[in-house]
């Protein structure tokens, strides 16, 4: 405590030891330095956590892919993209409805009620954390006709017809039950999952992209007809539409009625997705990996594609297209 003596009649303050104080001029320099400290560390904090939810997010696919060669294994193919015959048909369950026993969700798996008519209903909401990607904030929303998740399938370069997807030169489409002797570009060549992001736009009706329950309209798949992220926005029926700046950057979609649909890669890393090859491996494509040569898009869904007007990404999603690539994917 500062004690004070009278000299001239007036009181005066002594200082003790260690009894100094910031004037305000100190105490603003302090308050800007920490400040300048903050604004210095906040993107390193920000990198840090983004870096372990794409490492999550990488062991997650890590584990589907695994899975999917055990189910090669058991069952001698790959599940289909969707399955139109057998106890199962008109179900409509996409391929990791079937993976569920594969991925340590055999319990989920047990309680579904193939009886159910049309699309799965029952289960449809428990939880699958393996199809989640913590960069997503969105993905564990549940939606109408249940869990979504962040992890397609790869239905091959072209566009996609118009419910299921038939024989399209990717490793998922009705009744594929792919074999892995049928990817003739290579295992590590070639995708079998990529990242895509569930819409904040929940709507009452069926938004498809990212639903791993109903395999109706190529809800369970992406396809490389545009590029990681891109600009043009993806072509879908029942497209739910928003007015939010998220929706708009993120997820953007138009609906369309006929053939010719179109899902691209999404995430929300820096620069690219991450991808399972058929192998098992996981690796890292970045947005400006190359796409089509000039005048290389097919123009319908069933147009016959030219291999050598392919980029690097349609090489990676085609299974037969005899141009094997090897990372790096793109710049």
């Amino acid at each position: 405590m500062a004690q004070s003596f009278v000299r001239g009649g007036e009181r005066q303050p002594v200082r003790l030891p260690g009894g100094g104080g910031f004037t305000l001029v100190e105490l603003l320099v302090v308050i800007a330095i920490i400040g300048t400290l903050v604004g210095l560390l906040l993107p390193a904090v920000q990198a840090a956590r983004e870096s372990a939810r794409r490492s999550s997010c990488s062991n997650n696919m890590k584990q589907i892919a695994l899975g999917l060669q055990n189910h090669h294994d058991a069952k001698g193919c790959l599940p289909s993209g969707q399955t139109t015959s057998g106890p199962t048909a008109g179900k409509r369950a996409s391929w990791f409805v079937y993976l569920l026993p594969f991925v340590e969700y055999a319990d989920v798996y047990s309680k579904i009620n193939w009886s159910t008519l049309g699309y799965l209903s029952s289960c449809s909401s428990s939880p699958v954390p393996v199809v989640w990607c913590p960069s997503d904030p969105y993905s564990r929303n549940v939606k109408p006709r249940g869990i979504f998740g962040n992890y397609s399938g790869n239905v091959g370069a072209m566009a996609i017809d118009y419910a299921w997807g038939s024989g399209t030169d990717g490793i998922f489409y009705k009744e594929s039950q792919m074999q892995m002797k049928k990817v003739t570009d290579g295992l590590s060549k070639t995708m079998v999952i990529a990242e895509t992001l569930v819409s904040n736009s929940l709507g009452s009706n069926y938004e498809p992209r990212g639903c791993i329950w109903d395999a109706e309209l190529i809800g369970y798949g992406f396809n490389a007809r545009n590029e990681p992220n891109s600009g043009t926005i993806d072509s879908i029926q029942y497209c739910q539409t928003s007015s939010d700046s998220e929706w708009q950057q993120w997820t953007p979609c138009t609906t369309v009625s006929s053939t010719g649909r179109s899902t691209a890669a999404r995430s929300r890393h820096l620069g690219g997705v991450q991808v399972a090859m058929m192998d098992g491996s996981v690796g890292f494509v970045t947005n400006s990996v190359e796409s089509w040569a000039v005048g290389g898009v097919p123009t319908a869904w069933n147009t016959t594609l030219d291999p050598t007007k392919m980029g690097v990404w349609q090489k990676l999603a085609c299974r037969y297209d005899g141009q094997a690539v090897s990372p790096p994917f793109g710049d």
